[in-house]
């Protein structure tokens, strides 16, 4: 199943599995920071829950930016973050070993197998390029 990351009137689609998986590197991301703003813990909760509690990727999986991302010091933010988790992923190599995927939070163990990196590029460029100057319309 595919779900549309929609921010405002511009979208893209990704594959639920690798949102799900998108979510929760930059969840990881958020819990290293030294503070966090309210609006960005409950960002962190709604995506951690969406991220572990579909079993398979079963079920839309809406990142909501519209609801937090409300002005533009916040989508800075989350840019940023995006940018270090892409160079936290881009650290492990070319593959995110199964170990290191399950070892992120309890509630992660479902990966049986090593992953390509690059498989996570897309999701990363097209975030980005949507918070920054929107997208009309991208297939998965």
């Amino acid at each position: 199943m595919s779900s549309c990351v929609k921010y405002y009137d511009k979208y893209f689609w990704a594959k639920d599995l690798t949102l799900m998986a998108w979510m929760i590197f930059i969840v990881w991301e958020i819990d290293h920071l030294e503070s966090q703003p309210n609006w960005l813990r409950q960002l962190r909760d709604e995506w951690y829950i969406q991220a572990t509690e579909r079993p398979n990727g079963t079920g839309t999986v809406d990142p909501n930016l519209d609801e937090y991302l409300t002005s533009s010091c916040r989508c800075q933010l989350l840019i940023k973050i995006a940018q270090h988790s892409l160079r936290t992923l881009e650290n492990q190599g070319d593959t995110l070993t199964k170990e290191w995927l399950n070892n992120m939070y309890d509630d992660v163990n479902g990966y049986r197998f090593d992953v390509p990196r690059k498989n996570f590029d897309p999701i990363y460029i097209d975030f980005i390029e949507l918070l920054r100057h929107g997208l009309k319309y991208k297939p998965s």
